[in-house]
């Protein structure tokens, strides 16, 4: 990936000549309150093997399910969440019964962490951070040999081949959590391809992961939107939605345009509960290379109305590259 606005020796004279990022002071201030939530970008990054994006992957799905002709593409609008649905739809009409969400994964089996998963995840362990990550492959958890753990006991309730128990997390052997807002574990928001049925793709997915949110937040006694103090016991607290609502929050590597359903409708949940207990202090941050993308007003627009400020960098290894994640 190389920089459109800063290239070559221009811009790495520029980095190394000590210019700080507002990124790197995040890092750097924020480092005891924050949450990361990572990305299909930081997969992207890896230069030594090549790992695609979701509309790649999707787009390649359709061609083998006979969805559409073997040199047709998407246009760049298509609604990613809409198609995962539709090829559902069609792969059940299919004598071979194969699901999407299995070929999905199929296709992350190869996939291989790269420095930056190992710096990133470093960083986060050493400054006891939780990252939340929308990515279903096991890139980050290989890159600092965490093991999936189970909690003895979860309110999800699903088998565990069929959708992961929400309060499983990916650890480091000897690190205890204590909350998940305080302590550095792996969280996978969508899903993992270990089980492959947890993998949120569809709108249908992602309505029910809506709804079971929603139970946790806005019903029965130990509801979120309780009361203030009700973050300490409600019944997502062992969840990775504890580092969601009681973290400040360090966006990257991913687009956050319309197809992130869930991840967009929880933003807003965010932006009320703070607004309904005066958690003014409560920070958000959305780190996207304006030189290696193109802009998103529609996205901006969300962002400024959920309280989350939009940080640009230059290009992409301003933020995978950065020195910042060696402090």
């Amino acid at each position: 990936m190389t920089c459109k606005r800063l290239l070559g020796c221009e811009w790495r004279s520029k980095w190394r000549n000590g210019y700080v990022t507002e990124l790197e002071t995040i890092l750097k201030e924020h480092n005891e309150d924050l949450a990361l939530i990572v990305g299909n970008g930081i997969n992207l990054s890896n230069k030594d093997v090549q790992n695609e994006t979701w509309k790649a992957i999707l787009e390649q799905i359709a061609r083998d399910f006979g969805f559409i002709d073997p040199c047709q593409k998407l246009c760049d609008t298509s609604s990613l969440v809409e198609l995962s649905d539709l090829l559902q739809l069609h792969s059940g009409d299919d004598s071979r019964n194969v699901s999407v969400q299995t070929a999905f994964c199929e296709k992350l089996k190869e996939w291989k962490h790269g420095q930056s998963h190992t710096d990133i995840t470093n960083w986060a362990r050493r400054h006891r951070v939780p990252i939340l990550t929308t990515n279903f492959d096991a890139t980050l958890s290989d890159a600092c040999s965490a093991k999936l753990v189970h909690a003895k006991r979860d309110s999800g309730g699903a088998p565990r081949s069929y959708f992961y128990p929400w309060s499983s997390r990916f650890e480091v052997s000897g690190q205890q959590i204590d909350k998940p807002r305080n302590s550095f574990a792996i969280w996978h928001v969508n899903g993992m391809s270990k089980y492959v049925y947890s993998v949120r793709l569809g709108l249908s997915h992602y309505m029910g992961s809506v709804h079971h949110a929603r139970r946790w937040m806005h019903r029965g006694v130990d509801r979120l939107f309780a009361s203030k103090d009700a973050i300490d016991r409600w019944t997502g607290r062992n969840t990775w939605l504890d580092a969601f609502f009681a973290n400040d929050l360090l966006v990257f590597g991913l687009g956050l345009c319309r197809d992130e359903v869930f991840l967009r409708w929880l933003l807003i949940e965010r932006a009320r509960y703070c607004r309904k207990f005066k958690l003014e202090n409560r920070k958000a941050w959305y780190v996207w290379a304006e030189g290696d993308e193109e802009g998103d007003p529609d996205r901006d627009f969300f962002l400024d109305h959920v309280g989350v400020r939009r940080v640009a960098v230059d290009c992409h290894d301003e933020i995978y590259l950065s020195q910042a994640w060696n402090a």
